[in-house]
């Protein structure tokens, strides 16, 4: 984030990329052999709803946002995985980087989140 504008066409493509082959019931998964083995890597699904939102797909991301939501447990903690067959956390619990993902793309939805190199914090 940062280094290329979202409009950027590679960007676009990656991101159509990750839709495309890697999103399973509303989860970004890191990789995809055949058979899903791994949880999904719920960072990536809060890094997939907040660059949505940078492209102007509100409605895609509130949905990405929403699964990322679904996968909290009782306490509002998110663990580095969650197995989409299982309903499950799974990983590291917690996992302080899944929650740097959501609360990043909640500040994206307030439009109080600031991309690397802009003039944000001075």
């Amino acid at each position: 984030m940062g280094f290329l504008p979202i409009t950027d066409r590679r960007i676009e493509r990656t991101i159509a990329a990750i839709e495309r082959e890697l999103v399973r019931k509303g989860y970004v998964h890191r990789k995809m052999s055949g058979k899903i083995r791994q949880g999904a890597f719920l960072a990536c699904s809060g890094w997939l709803a907040e660059c949505q939102l940078m492209q102007g797909r509100r409605a895609e991301a509130e949905e990405s946002f929403e699964h990322l939501l679904r996968a909290r447990n009782d306490l509002g903690l998110l663990a580095e995985e969650f197995s989409v067959q299982d309903g499950r956390l799974a990983g590291n619990f917690p996992q302080g980087l899944s929650h740097l993902a959501l609360v990043r793309a909640a500040l994206r939805f307030e439009n109080r989140a600031s991309n690397r190199g802009d003039d944000h914090g001075k």
